[in-house]
């Protein structure tokens, strides 16, 4: 639940009291979940156009890194072919020189003449990847299955936004408790106030008191 903020609080701070009633009136519920909000057309398709534009920059990073290990990695390429995908591999890096273009094109065009021999050097990589990924999700598994890949990895997704979710509502909730303390602090001074001023005015009684008793004698 959002803590109530104090009236006093409120009253004192108007433009603090205009977002308050926006955020608990038109945005968030009082549990702290965000109200859900009606997408016109255009959002939905500029939603899906980031969706596939992300997806298309995913997989062309593993393409690259997959190159990339094929170039410089242990198990990867030999001989010239093996140097040659490392200039093309540092050329989608973005670490050459544009004046070594002319050398960059010659590369490029002996990786294109070998692509077949690359790509087998790349799929294998990425099985190896993707037979890990499925130990890492489900060490259980006596044979990698990765079809089941998927729906592993969204449950994981879901896990994930439940957590989230839960870390959001107990921040809440500790925010509601700490405002409690602070209440409940702020109590204690004053009464702790209220007791100082006590026994200090009851001292000054008794040192009065006492101070006309040995007058009067």
């Amino acid at each position: 639940m959002l803590p109530q903020p104090d009236p006093q609080t409120l009253s004192s701070n108007p433009h603090f009291a205009a977002l308050w009633k926006d955020l608990t009136t038109t945005k968030i519920q009082r549990n702290g979940v965000s109200k859900p909000v009606a997408l016109d057309a255009g959002t939905v398709k500029t939603r899906e156009l980031l969706k596939q534009k992300r997806v298309e920059i995913a997989e062309r990073e593993v393409l690259e890194d997959a190159v990339r290990h094929v170039a410089f990695g242990e198990e990867g390429l030999s001989g010239e072919l093996r140097e040659t995908a490392q200039i093309v591999s540092a050329q989608l890096d973005g670490k050459l020189d544009p004046q070594d273009k002319d050398v960059v094109a010659v590369e490029v065009k002996e990786f294109m003449k070998n692509i077949d021999t690359i790509r087998t050097a790349v799929e294998s990589h990425m099985e190896r990847n993707v037979v890990l990924l499925c130990q890492i999700l489900d060490p259980t598994q006596q044979q990698a299955d990765p079809s089941t890949l998927p729906a592993q990895i969204q449950a994981l997704q879901t896990d994930v936004d439940e957590a989230k979710w839960q870390l959001g509502a107990k921040r809440i909730e500790l925010a509601g408790t700490l405002t409690q303390l602070l209440k409940t602090n702020a109590q204690l001074i004053q009464t702790a106030i209220r007791i100082l001023e006590q026994v200090v005015h009851g001292s000054v009684g008794r040192h009065t008191r006492e101070d006309g008793s040995r007058t009067s004698l």
